[in-house]
């Protein structure tokens, strides 16, 4: 019997590996809520939102898992099988990174200084923004691969791929700002706290830098 993911592939290799990017970017979403909810000091609504992320990221293994069990072997695909695994290996660092920050958050009840505030909310959309660009270059693969890779599409799929670039170099400028801000107020909470601040701001950095190997992978797509 065809699997439900079968008949997908059927359509476009390119389908199953958007609705992963989907809850990738829905991930980053609930991170920026819980985030929110944990300056508030908000731990009922911190903990609904920690269940809805740990289901969103087990539903992305799942469909990962899938996708890599039904993804095409011999049928001619219109790009690389291994360079659609890669991605989908990529997208799924984004999940991890998520699940990663949002566990000490929300099972240690941390929230991050008052100071280091504006600029975690500032660093939070610009992720959110920077997710949401990349999954929009995602979705415009159909395009590309239904129109032969022509000119006009490769035009437009690179611009965007342009945009998300610079986009991730704003969140890396960002991630810089927190962690100097962090290391001048870091004296002033627990040493262990410290340690798990850091480790959050590392996986923030992750998160952008997933989202930039996005691109890339994207981009190496555009050139075979």
């Amino acid at each position: 019997m065809t699997s439900p993911l079968g008949k997908l592939f059927g359509r476009s290799p390119i389908v199953p590996i958007q609705q992963h990017m989907q809850l990738a970017q829905e991930t980053v979403q609930l991170l920026c809520e819980l985030l929110s909810a944990s300056a508030d000091q908000d731990w009922t609504r911190v903990a609904a939102i920690h269940s809805v992320i740990d289901n969103t990221t087990a539903e992305a293994r799942k469909l990962r898992r899938e996708i890599r069990q039904h993804l095409p072997r011999s049928l001619l695909l219109a790009v690389p099988r291994s360079d659609l695994l890669e991605l989908l290996d990529i997208q799924n660092r984004i999940t991890v990174c998520v699940r990663e920050i949002a566990r000490p958050v929300a099972l240690r009840g941390m929230q991050f200084p008052a100071p280091l505030r504006t600029v975690l909310d500032k660093l939070c959309s610009l992720l959110a923004a920077t997710v949401g660009e990349a999954l929009t270059a995602i979705r415009e693969l159909d395009e590309l691969i239904s129109q032969g890779f022509g000119k006009h599409e490769r035009k437009i799929i690179a611009k965007m791929l342009s945009s998300l670039e610079r986009q991730v170099r704003r969140c890396d400028t960002q991630q810089q700002r927190l962690v100097r801000q962090l290391s001048k107020v870091e004296d002033s909470f627990p040493v262990l706290d410290a340690v798990f601040y850091h480790q959050i701001a590392a996986a923030l950095a992750e998160l952008g830098d997933a989202c930039g190997e996005v691109g890339e992978q994207l981009e190496l797509l555009l050139a075979r």
